[in-house]
């Protein structure tokens, strides 16, 4: 079996790349104890549809994250503070490949896991709505990929097959984010 690329991970860029991830909607709400907050991101959600001379390729791909931290006043009257928090984020990455030509195979791939973070983050107060946040994810990923295929070539060993993985610092994203508190 081919070696999966982690859909969520992998951005084929080289060495002092960027890459800009897009745009992910997320709410924070302050928690009981002062200080303490919660956080839930839409990381990813996508369907995609895509038709060429040889396959109709479907694509599925799914994120959602949980974060809870505790925010550090700075000394400089709250116009800007450090918060730490710990994640838990859930992905799914499916991709169904359908054959136009006779000679071709159908094929899905499935992507499933879960990450567990830590998360640094710097926060400066622009105005009384408006925030700038920057904070870096230090994770460790778990994650299982699902293929099946329906070559006769392969044995059914081949067809159908699990493989599991476990990746520590597998990516340091440095995000970038605007607030806009209500």
């Amino acid at each position: 079996m081919e070696k999966y690329r982690s859909p969520l991970t992998d951005y084929q860029a080289g060495y002092g790349a960027f890459e800009f991830g897009g745009f992910s909607p997320a709410i924070q709400w302050a928690g009981k104890k002062e200080r303490k907050y919660h956080e839930l991101e839409l990381s990813v959600l996508r369907f995609k549809r895509s038709e060429d001379e040889i396959r109709i390729l479907k694509e599925k791909e799914f994120s959602l994250r949980y974060e809870f931290g505790k925010r550090r006043l700075s000394k400089n009257q709250g116009k800007s503070y450090w918060q730490r928090g710990w994640s838990l984020r859930c992905f799914v990455y499916e991709t169904d490949s359908e054959p136009l030509l006779m000679s071709g195979f159908a094929r899905f791939v499935g992507y499933y896991g879960f990450s567990f973070s830590y998360v640094p983050r710097y926060t400066i107060r622009v105005s009384s709505r408006f925030n700038v946040e920057a904070n870096l994810v230090l994770g460790l990923s778990i994650s299982a990929v699902h293929g099946t295929s329906d070559s006769p070539l392969l044995t059914e060993r081949q067809r159908n097959q699990w493989v599991y993985s476990l990746d520590l610092l597998d990516e340091l994203p440095l995000r970038l984010g605007v607030v806009y508190r209500l």
